[in-house]
């Protein structure tokens, strides 16, 4: 179709072999970071809960809980945050590192000859 696009509207310049095979590598990349945050979302929370508990005795502030002092709860929702955040940039590194990307906006290279 001309000016690149298949009458969708969609733009589908670049979507050779080459295309497709960036646009996948860089989906299993989304899917790794996606599976690897959640986890490692999970095992910080997990870890700052037993600590808590194992530190003070008492079960963990939440806003729900009116017993709660709201200091307490703040406290505790900015270092659960902050932990979370941490463990998300450690494996966005890690993953990243171990998997090149290749931007999706850069043409497919043009064959030679």
């Amino acid at each position: 179709m001309a000016n690149g696009t298949n009458g969708t509207g969609l733009d589908v310049a670049g979507t050779d072999a080459g295309g497709r095979d960036q646009r996948v590598q860089a989906m299993r990349v989304d899917v790794r970071l996606w599976v690897a945050e959640a986890a490692a979302t999970w095992l910080v929370r997990r870890a700052f809960e037993i600590g808590y508990r194992g530190a003070t005795g008492r079960d963990l502030p939440t806003a729900r809980d009116r017993s709660a002092p709201l200091r307490r709860v703040l406290v505790w929702t900015a270092a659960t945050a902050a932990g979370v955040a941490i463990a998300d940039a450690v494996v966005d590194r890690v993953v990243l590192r171990s998997q090149p990307l290749v931007p999706l906006d850069v043409p497919a290279s043009e064959p030679s000859g």
